[in-house]
């Protein structure tokens, strides 16, 4: 029997084609061994469990959907049937179980499928909700990971060692930062994209990301309970959904329910839905495993750049409106002297150093008194490449185009009583050229130019020619992030 491909407890016959291995069986548990990690399903319980090859179970799962609004669970079905296949995709090739759940009278099936590569650190789930109803039924969530049992997961150490990293929707929604496990607010762990679980005793961790976009979001939800030497993890699960739910804790949070939207996407009789497909590591180098998640969305969405990714710092999670020229000098002369040699090479200030919106070559002479010119010189001097944030098409009632050209202006009239930016659209303007927007960052000493809200207030009328709508808060997120928003 091949290492790669087990079938454990199998009581009836298989049928195998040649060409691509094909294994129908209603069996107990089949598993699917690597190098690094192994996949073990107990088709009759609809569950999968994800263990480091020679070592330790890290979690047991189920999948789930959420159709009509009920929550329905691959566990709860009575009837299960799992084949086993090869694959081969632009990652590489491996290994396949499918398993189809049924026998919900009245439900949609459910069928999941687990990939592990055979030359590649990872294992994938891809979860599919088949309308077999004979009506139309609608899917708010698809649900490709729900760990059950205790401990919920496991990477070899106490549980209250546990560290997790969880990537953000936009911005700090959430918040961008390592949290121990019982500190996060509330105890809610909630990710977009992708999570990392490191235990600070065993070094070894869990990476859970999105390899695709194709149509939700995908939100990780890792809830803690309890505190100190007692925080336990309560739950863990991966959701396929759309940006309700995130976006109810941030910007929607004071809406009326009505703009708080549940999603709600119809399936025809006979047809399907697929959630999105999520990548599974597990091990003690957490650096290579984000490495290898980078390498799989750039090889799976054909990236057409080549060269390596821009990495260094910038100013807005960090300080966002607040940044002045002395916290600016002393993070550039630090990342000149620890970061740059890793490749760190840029560093952008973001909004704050501006006199105002639309007048971003006058800088806030109390936050920069100095002004950019001289704060440009002193971190190119320092060997690093400088970038600068500006939103060519907004201004507020400071600028000087405000105070001496309001026929050129147009106020949307969504726009009354907003935030305290007042904000106008330029975007109706005469037109803002690249050589302009170069001249700008040029007199401010900047290599790079961030441009923001290029059209994302224009939200009525005809799109301007060629427009480019740049994702909000793409700078520093995943490869994946920018299909999300895009």
């Amino acid at each position: 029997m091949s290492k790669r491909t087990c079938g454990l407890l199998c009581k009836v016959g298989a049928a195998i084609i040649t060409g691509a291995l094909i294994v129908a069986v209603p069996c107990a548990g089949q598993q699917l061994t690597g190098d690094k990690l192994s996949l073990t399903l107990d088709a009759q319980a609809g569950s999968y469990q994800l263990r480091l090859q020679r070592g330790q179970p890290i979690f047991t799962s189920r999948v789930a959907a959420k159709v009509n609004h009920q929550w329905l669970r691959s566990s709860e079905y009575p009837h299960h049937q799992a084949s086993q296949s090869t694959f081969t995709d632009d990652l590489g090739s491996g290994r396949a179980i499918t398993v189809t759940c049924t026998g919900l009278e009245g439900k949609a099936d459910l069928v999941y499928v687990v990939q592990l590569y055979d030359q590649r650190p990872y294992a994938s789930v891809q979860v599919t909700v088949r309308n077999t109803t004979g009506k139309e039924v609608s899917v708010q969530a698809i649900r490709g990971l729900e760990a059950i049992g205790e401990p919920v997961l496991n990477l070899g150490g106490q549980i209250f060692a546990d560290r997790i990293l969880s990537d953000s929707f936009s911005e700090d929604w959430p918040k961008l930062q390592i949290y121990d496990l019982g500190k996060a607010p509330g105890g809610i762990h909630r990710g977009a994209g992708s999570q990392l679980i490191y235990n600070r005793e065993t070094k070894q961790s869990l990476f859970v990301g999105a390899l695709t976009s194709d149509r939700f979001l995908t939100l990780l939800l890792l809830q803690a309970w309890g505190s100190g030497d007692d925080t336990k993890i309560e739950s863990f699960s991966v959701d396929s959904t759309g940006t309700t739910e995130v976006q109810k804790e941030f910007d929607l949070k004071s809406n009326p329910a009505e703009d708080q939207i549940e999603l709600s996407l119809s399936v025809e009789p006979g047809a399907d839905i697929k959630s999105e497909r999520l990548m599974l590591q597990a091990g003690p180098d957490y650096h290579n495993q984000l490495l290898a998640y980078g390498d799989a969305i750039r090889r799976l969405h054909h990236a057409r750049v080549s060269t390596e990714t821009p990495i260094g710092w910038w100013s807005w999670t960090a300080f966002y409106g607040t940044i002045n020229e002395g916290e600016t000098l002393a993070n550039a002369d630090w990342q000149a002297e620890h970061l740059k040699s890793l490749g760190y090479e840029y560093f952008q200030i973001d909004e704050g150093y501006q006199y105002a919106r639309g007048e971003y070559t006058t800088a806030d002479s109390t936050q920069f008194p100095d002004g950019m010119r001289f704060v440009a010189r002193r971190i190119t001097g320092d060997g690093l490449t400088f970038g600068i944030w500006t939103a060519p098409f907004e201004v507020t009632s400071r600028a000087w185009v405000y105070e001496h050209h309001k026929d050129w202006l147009v106020r949307l009239e969504s726009e009354i009583g907003c935030d305290l930016h007042a904000r106008h659209d330029a975007s109706c303007s005469p037109g803002v050229s690249a050589s302009d927007l170069q001249d700008s960052g040029s007199r401010m000493g900047s290599a790079v130019l961030q441009i923001r809200f290029y059209g994302h207030h224009r939200n009525r009328g005809p799109p301007l020619p060629a427009r480019y709508d740049r994702p909000r808060g793409a700078t520093h997120r995943t490869a994946n992030h920018s299909r999300q928003r895009g």
